[in-house]
């Protein structure tokens, strides 16, 4: 990244994380870099990652879930192989001759193949690949000590291949180094940890105080980083008071998008205090105030009204009752394809299914899962990858056996979606592994 002279309290922070980062890049042994921040600060490598790659040819960011170990190299060179695909037609448009391919898999293991794939590119177009990095970033819900191990296998391998090792780095953030402790013994040169402490909870205060706005919307802004700040507190009254207050202000102004915002906090809040009755109130309080935002023509309504449906869903699955969750995502799919959300539609028409499944209803679970695959199809081919499509397959797969009577339809829409090599696609997870429900709640911030 170039440099730049920061002007407020996020680029101040990108600075910082540069600076890192170039701690990583001077260090001539360092391999993979340890990314290691808070929870808050988190969100701020993945942003300074995402604008390397949009900036330099020379980091690609690599979004596979890590599910399944002994196939995540494959599927990490799947993603790679796709990344160019899809950008193949707009290169030759900029007079780019993009004619690589990639090489036919060999007897070799995943992350062997991975490697040759890195090399075959590197080498095909050395005015833009002479060096890379390659950032991994699976998702939460990855087991830390097997990534590690993982890694060590990638570092072990990538030690055979002399020039390519020279000119390969990888990076990945982390939350918590403990599980890395063995990688980092075993590597003192090759795997560097940076602790980056960037302390992303004060930006919006210090953003508030820079702007020295006056009036209701100064005023709705101080209360609604308050609000924020109680969260880390454990104090509902406190909570309550600001919502109160918050609330006040919003309606007063007529902005129920943002009085959806304060409600959609709370029911985050209650539910993260385990106050089940408090958490539904507010959703549903939220769901109320998006009509009133749908009503007035606001653009973000429809996303507005799928996120309280998504927040009281959670509630009902936190209280184990799929039944009562159900028909939250289903209205939240329609909300999300009114508002051409189609990733977020998927996940509507997944957990809808996931629900049905849970409570029995196996056809009518099976249905809703065909829903999610209808409205996949209706995605740019480069996202499906990187939603919870392949989890949707998946899924499917192991719910229509082989003498079910939509097994060749589910094949013909997978054939669809991911063509006729869809088995490599999404075969990210074994039958027989858990299935818990993942995370979907989007966040909003006040306008």
């Amino acid at each position: 990244m170039q440099a730049f002279t920061p002007t407020n309290a996020v680029e101040r922070r990108l600075l910082d994380a540069h600076a890192d980062w170039l701690t990583f890049l001077k260090d001539r042994d360092a391999r993979v870099l340890l990314w290691q921040t808070s929870e808050a600060d988190r969100e701020l490598v993945r942003t300074y990652c995402n604008a390397g790659e949009q900036m330099s040819s020379a980091v690609l960011c690599l979004r596979t879930p890590f599910v399944q170990p002994a196939r995540y190299a494959d599927a990490l060179a799947a993603e790679i192989i796709s990344f160019y695909e899809s950008r193949r037609a707009g290169s030759e448009k900029s007079g780019i001759v993009a004619d690589w391919h990639a090489p036919q898999r060999r007897r070799e293991t995943g992350v062997q193949y991975l490697l040759r794939v890195v090399e075959s590119l590197m080498d095909h177009h050395p005015e833009f690949f002479f060096v890379m990095v390659l950032v991994f970033d699976p998702g939460d819900a990855r087991d830390d000590a097997a990534f590690a191990a993982w890694l060590n296998t990638l570092l072990a391998q990538q030690k055979d291949h002399a020039s390519l090792a020279l000119r390969l780095r990888h990076a990945t953030p982390i939350l918590d180094a403990a599980p890395y402790a063995g990688l980092l013994r075993q590597w003192p040169k090759a795997a560097r940890l940076v602790r980056g402490k960037y302390h992303m909870q004060a930006v919006p205060r210090e953003l508030a105080a820079a702007s020295g706005e006056r009036g209701p919307g100064g005023q709705f802004r101080r209360l609604f980083i308050e609000l924020i700040e109680t969260l880390e507190h454990g104090d509902p009254a406190r909570l309550d008071r600001l919502r109160g207050a918050a609330l006040a202000v919003a309606r007063r102004e007529q902005w129920f998008d943002q009085c959806v915002v304060v409600d959609l906090l709370a029911g985050s809040a209650y539910l993260k205090w385990q106050d089940h009755a408090q958490a539904i109130g507010a959703y549903r309080a939220a769901l109320a105030s998006s009509a009133q935002t749908i009503e007035a023509g606001h653009p973000a309504g429809d996303k507005l009204a799928a996120n309280a449906l998504f927040g009281e869903a959670s509630v009902h699955l936190v209280r184990r009752q799929p039944l009562k969750a159900a028909p939250c995502y289903q209205r939240a799919a329609a909300h999300c394809e009114r508002a051409e959300d189609l990733t977020l539609a998927v996940e509507a028409w997944r957990m809808h299914a996931w629900c049905l499944d849970e409570a029995r209803w196996r056809e009518s679970a099976i249905e809703s899962g065909f829903r999610a695959l209808a409205t996949a199809g209706r995605m740019e081919p480069a996202m499906r990858e990187q939603s919870t499509v392949p989890v949707v397959a998946q899924w499917m797969l192991e719910r229509i056996g082989p003498l079910h009577g939509r097994r060749d339809a589910l094949h013909a829409r997978l054939i669809a979606l991911f063509g006729a090599r869809w088995r490599d696609r999404v075969a990210m997870r074994e039958p027989g592994e858990p299935r818990d429900p993942a995370a979907h709640s989007a966040e909003v911030q006040p306008q």
